[in-house]
């Protein structure tokens, strides 16, 4: 009896696991959908439609964009859990929200930040998101101590009052002035790692191009705030890939390059897509289009 409850129960765990690493989750649906996705197209409950159906490949309502508040939070969440996607975690200043001429929310999209795409140096191969700002820094820091010819006080030279401790003292400061210094330009100048997420689109507006034009809108905002859109990636199916690929995605091959901050949900997300029947994939944007 126990051995028919582990399966099941370790199902329950990941899925549980991976929509609360997400802010949206995965569901099966019955119907014959264009675009379908674990990361910024899902499907909905099983049975609806997703929430982009987005067949069209021109834009065939008009469609205003403004920046997310806070008021949008309980109808972002409200639509979220509609789907059957996660709520939680949601930053609606992130969001862009697309609306009608009449003012009513036609859908919305978000970018979401993972860290810095930086590389661990004591592995070959290691993927972005793996290294770690600050130790880079201690360890140039560390170097420099090294080369230092300040002698370090002991004895009495190490009383508090001597010129010798004053001395130590002063250039232990300078050294912690400069890694603060150098901790900020490092986190302005090493490139942030982004997944677009969280992309929806009200039932009445779909299958008018609204989904690829949300998309393109989060990208054009992106580029915008001088972030590199190379540094996006997405969650999605296979299946669903050219969706994707029309908007300057492609698939990231190799596992050592997709970034580290997002390998567990990606492991999670690929064992769930893959019991029902699915595959998930990750995507990176190599250009806005």
């Amino acid at each position: 009896m126990r051995r028919t409850l582990v399966s099941p129960v370790l199902f329950l765990a990941l899925f549980s696991c991976w929509c609360c690493c997400r802010s949206d989750a995965f569901a099966p649906s019955t119907s014959n959908d264009c675009l379908l996705s674990t990361g910024t197209a899902l499907h909905g409950r099983p049975g609806s439609s997703n929430v982009i159906d987005d067949a069209a490949e021109d834009l065939q309502v008009h469609v205003s964009y403004r920046p997310g508040k806070q008021s949008d939070q309980n109808k972002i969440a409200k639509a979220m859990v509609s789907e059957l996607m996660n709520p939680l975690g949601l930053n609606p200043i992130r969001f862009c929200i697309a609306e009608a001429r009449d003012g009513q929310t036609v859908g919305w999209g978000q970018i979401k930040p993972h860290g810095p795409a930086i590389y661990d140096r004591s592995k070959y191969n290691s993927s972005p998101g793996s290294g770690s700002i600050e130790e880079n820094v201690d360890e140039d820091i560390w170097f420099e101590f090294e080369e230092d010819n300040a002698d370090f006080p002991n004895g009495l030279s190490s009383l508090p009052w001597s010129p010798s401790y004053r001395t130590a003292a002063e250039a232990a400061k300078r050294r912690r002035e400069k890694r603060a210094i150098m901790t900020g330009k490092e986190r302005l100048e090493v490139p942030q790692i982004w997944e677009l997420s969280s992309v929806y689109v009200y039932p009445q507006y779909r299958s008018m191009g609204v989904g690829k034009s949300i998309v393109r809108e989060l990208l054009h905002q992106h580029s915008k705030m001088d972030r590199d859109t190379r540094q996006v990636y997405a969650l999605t199916l296979r299946r669903t890939y050219p969706f994707y690929q029309a908007l300057g995605f492609k698939i990231v091959e190799n596992v050592e390059d997709i970034p580290s901050q997002m390998k567990l949900e990606i492991a999670v997300g690929r064992f769930i897509t893959k019991v029902l029947g699915e595959e998930l994939v990750c995507l990176k944007a190599t250009d806005s289009k």
